[in-house]
């Protein structure tokens, strides 16, 4: 009796310390996929904001910079190649508003032809 008696107890025992590390191994696990899916809500409503970002301020900075590259009076071809560059480098845009004509011009021709 003595040998299941110890058996038992040694089996108990393993079950007892057991229970806590699984406990805690079943609330990690539960953290980790609560982090999980607070990072891809996170991460789908970043990208929802730049989205709405960008259809804002690019309907506006396209429709200056258009409007000033035409008063410029480049020839179609630069005006082309500097959109497609202020869309690339939308800092550009702030810089060149605030410059006067001909400094713009000179501006725009520089990004062109770098």
């Amino acid at each position: 009796m003595n040998e299941t008696t110890a058996s038992s107890q040694s089996e108990a025992s393993k079950k007892k310390r057991a229970r806590p590390a699984s406990d805690i191994a079943i609330g990690l696990e539960k953290l980790a996929k609560s982090f999980d899916k607070m990072m891809e809500k996170s991460y789908e409503e970043m990208h929802l904001l730049i989205d709405v970002i960008k259809k804002k301020d690019n309907s506006r900075m396209y429709d200056f910079v258009w409007e000033e590259l035409t008063t410029l009076n480049l020839p179609v071809v630069d005006e082309v190649k500097a959109l497609k560059l202020f869309a690339e480098q939308p800092w550009n845009v702030s810089t060149s508003k605030n410059m006067d004509e001909a400094m713009r011009i000179e501006f725009v021709m520089t990004l062109i032809h770098q």
